[in-house]
């Protein structure tokens, strides 16, 4: 015969423990970047005046040493350092642009900057900087361009950015063009266009 199943009573039901309570989680939306955010960039001490750079062009900041010097090659150019297997030539910004002569030396920095020209055989550049970089978010309308100032090898534009004067844009592509000439031998540019 079937058994017949029995009510359950209080001493059979056994108490099923509750789950426990999930914090409830809870994340901010990310900022999505936009126009009046700014652009990334880094201020760099070039010995005298700065040089404003996107941040997204900047490789890497690396403690200074002695670059390997480049035969025949002019006052700004120092030679070139070896960095993740690339030979990186190594200039001194402020000699080339007319800036004060300030002679590269321990506690400097080299700054490995990616290139915007299209040169897979010489991507990179290196800067000498003299302090710590900045950062700043700059959005258009901080830039006031310095109408006044002297054209630079080198050098883009001048600009002022809010009572910071004299900060140079440099022209990453002319720059690598200039490198690349003045350190493998190539037509030689001596004068701005």
């Amino acid at each position: 015969m079937a058994k017949r199943k029995q009510k359950p009573t209080k001493a059979t039901v056994k108490k099923v423990p509750k789950a426990p309570k999930v914090a409830k989680v809870t994340t901010k939306a990310r900022k999505k970047p936009n126009q009046e955010d700014g652009l990334a960039c880094m201020l760099l001490d070039i010995g005298g005046r700065r040089i404003l750079l996107p941040k997204i062009t900047v490789n890497e900041i690396l403690s200074y040493r002695p670059p390997v010097p480049f035969e025949n090659s002019p006052e700004w150019l120092l030679g070139s350092i070896d960095w993740k297997n690339w030979q990186v030539p190594v200039i001194s910004f402020s000699n080339l642009s007319g800036a004060v002569e300030t002679p590269a030396k321990q506690g400097s920095y080299i700054a490995v900057i990616k290139s915007l020209a299209d040169n897979r055989e010489m991507p990179l550049i290196g800067i000498v900087v003299y302090a710590a970089p900045g950062n700043a978010n700059i959005n258009e309308k901080d830039l006031v361009e310095d109408d006044s100032a002297t054209p630079a090898l080198g050098v883009f534009s001048t600009v002022r950015i809010g009572k910071q004067r004299d900060i140079l844009i440099p022209d990453l592509d002319r720059l690598n063009q200039l490198a690349a000439h003045a350190a493998y031998g190539a037509l030689p540019i001596t004068q701005i266009s």
